[in-house]
């Protein structure tokens, strides 16, 4: 295990709650607002599944995108 630097702080189970939600919240926010926007855009151009499969595919990839800056930046991976 390697040693922690003076600043560091514990890995308390609050702040294992607080990185595990913040993950969670980067998967499913992008995601729900893909699936949104896609039924918004299929409603407005009459195009039933096409732009809701798009806006749940980029969702998803906006998500995973999003989880692995923040657990890059919370290991401090350049």
């Amino acid at each position: 295990m390697p040693a922690e630097k003076p600043g560091d702080a514990p890995l308390t189970a609050l702040r294992a709650l607080t990185i595990g939600s913040e993950l969670a919240l980067n998967l499913v926010v992008p995601l729900i607002f893909g699936i949104v926007a896609g039924k918004y855009l299929d409603a407005w151009m009459h195009s039933s599944p096409i732009a809701l499969v798009s806006g749940l595919f980029f969702g998803l990839a906006m998500g995973i995108y999003n989880s692995i800056r923040f657990l890059m930046r919370l290991v401090s991976w350049k």
